[in-house]
Formats: structure tokens, sequence, C-alpha cells
């Protein structure tokens, strides 16, 4: 739905957009399968496999890089018609000065967001080198315009700081007031020139044109090439052995934590924590990822205490065979 910048795609494994950390969960998601892949004919997971499933994220990613290029447009056009009004007799306050300053920082910060994001997921998304160094490059100039942009919008901070705090001064004349408010009017009108001059929007749309020319002219990856990819990058060689696949799923969800906390799709407010107390008389109890304590190898000493002799049954039973109603007044019986 363009109209409502809704771009729907499937995502896979899980619910959030990013191509990259979707990649990085199949990739987790098939280690225990991916050494026997090309021995297993063509049932689901090779064509599965064969898939190029990020065509239409990679469209996604163009169509959310254009829609911040036209917003990051016409906000500076509106923001640059407030600072420089036709009226000349038009005066500004001290707040709109201030709104303006803060508006660019925003508009600056949200296009590099826009254009970093892109460039990720098109990265992905596609597997041709010569488009990668073309993608990567526009990048590294919005990256420096962005740069150059918030340098000059940082150099109007003290001059509006103050130009706030002396229109709260009850004591500061009304020349004081005017001339610091002069001084900051002055400082993000330069600043607004630098950032116009700093190339940022033109940059965007060189990334836009490079990741359309990339998505349109390159095959886009496989699943199976951008798992391989992903194996390659971290050191992994697919096993058959279950004793090898911990470790690997260990280093790929560090990579996928460290993906969340560089993009931040959500903040961790609360982190939950497990207090387990272990009998003197329980062993090995293990904990793993997915869950706090394990006890697929746990060992209870002098566990035949803990049998006894059902007449019911004609054998012998443990005192918790009907959990949770535990017959404990027949330990030791």
């Amino acid at each position: 739905d363009a109209d409502n910048d809704i771009y729907a795609y499937d995502t896979h494994i899980t619910g959030y957009n990013s191509v990259a950390y979707n990649i990085l969960m199949e990739a987790i998601y098939y280690i225990p399968y991916f050494a026997s892949v090309d021995t297993l004919g063509d049932g689901y997971i090779t064509a599965h496999l064969n898939t190029k499933p990020y065509e239409v994220a990679a469209t996604a990613t163009m169509n959310k890089l254009s829609i911040a290029i036209d917003n990051a447009k016409a906000a500076l056009a509106a923001q640059y018609a407030i600072l420089n009004p036709e009226n000349s007799d038009a005066k500004l306050d001290v707040n709109q000065v201030s709104s303006i300053h803060a508006k660019l920082n925003a508009i600056v910060a949200e296009l590099e967001a826009a254009v970093k994001t892109a460039n990720k997921d098109i990265t992905a998304a596609i597997t041709a080198q010569t488009a990668l160094d073309a993608v990567n490059a526009a990048t590294t100039d919005v990256v420096n315009s962005t740069t150059t942009a918030l340098n000059a919008i940082g150099a109007a901070n003290e001059s509006v700081e103050n130009a706030v705090k002396i229109s709260k001064d009850s004591k500061a004349t009304k020349e004081n007031k005017a001339a610091a408010l002069a001084t900051a009017l002055e400082s993000v009108k330069t600043a607004m020139n630098l950032v116009l001059e700093s190339k940022i929007v033109e940059n965007s749309e060189a990334v836009l044109a490079k990741v359309t020319e990339a998505k349109n002219g390159a095959d886009q990856q496989t699943l199976k090439a951008a798992i391989e990819k992903i194996y390659a990058d971290n050191g992994i060689t697919p096993s058959n052995k279950k004793k090898d696949w911990k470790a690997q799923k260990s280093t790929l969800l560090h990579k996928a934590e460290e993906l969340l906390m560089s993009d931040m799709p959500v903040i961790p407010v609360v982190y939950n924590q497990n207090a387990i107390l272990i009998h003197k008389d329980l062993s090995k109890v293990e904990a793993t990822y997915y869950a706090p304590a394990y006890f697929r190898k746990t060992k209870l000493k002098n566990y035949e205490d803990y049998f006894y002799y059902s007449e019911e049954d004609g054998k012998e039973v443990s005192i918790f065979k009907k959990f949770p109603e535990v017959q404990w007044s027949q330990i030791g019986k």
C-alpha cells in the first residue's frame, strides 16, 4: 500500500523487516541440515534453498528509501522557506529558530539511517560485486555528507541554546534578547546553507539509483548462496556431527544480537532472569540458550529411594509417576 507507506514481503523466520537479520536466522535454522543438503534430492529443503526470497524485499527497500528522500526534500524546503520568508518584514521568534535547528538535525539523521538500511538490505539480497561496490561507494558519500551537515548543525548549538536561555531570563533587556536571537538566526541560516551544500539529498538519490541498478541488473542471491556466505564469513564449516552445532549456533546468535543492538528495532527494557535452586543430590543440570534448566543428562543420587512397589502396577514405580500428585508417603517402601 504505497499511499500509506506500507510495503509487505515475506520475512520467513522473524517479524523484523531486515533482510540481513532474516537470512542470518535462516542460516541458524539450517545448521543441522546444510552439510547434507546436496544429497537430499528434490525435497522441500532443496527447493526452498534455491529460491530467491528477498527479491521483493529489495523492492521494498528501494520504495522506503525513495519516500525518505522525498520527505527530506519537502522538510528542508519547508524549513528553508521559514528561514527566508518572501516578506522581509516577517520576524521569527526564538522558539521557531530553535525548532528549525532541531528539525534540521532530525532530517539529516533520518535520511542517513534510511540510506544505511537500504545499503544493508540490498547488500544481503544481491550477489554481483560490481553492483555492491557501486552501492557502497554512493553510501560512503552520504556518510561524508552527513558528517558535514551534522557538524554545521552542531556549530549552531551554542548560539541557539544561548538565545533560548536569554529569552527566559526576566532580567535580560530587550536589546540583549534581540541580539541573541539575531545571532542564533544567522547561525541556523548558515547551518541550513551548509546542509544544502553538503549534497546529502543528492547523494542519497545517487544511492537510490545504484540500489535500483543493482536490483534490476544483478541476479538476486539464492537463499543457499546467502547462507553459504554467512557460514564462510563466520568460519563455520557445515557438519553432520551434532556436537558441532551448538558452537556454530552460538556464533551466529551472537551476530544476530549484534545486529539487533545496532539496528535497535526494539529497545530492551526487561531482561528475564531465572533463579534456580538445585538440590545437592542432583548433578549434571545444564543451562542452554533455550532453557534455563536442561535435565536430559541429570542424575539423582540414591534414586532408588524414590521407588516403591506398586500393588496396582505389579512393579516398582517412581513416587513421581502421578505428578503433580507425588506419593511422598511411599519413600523408602
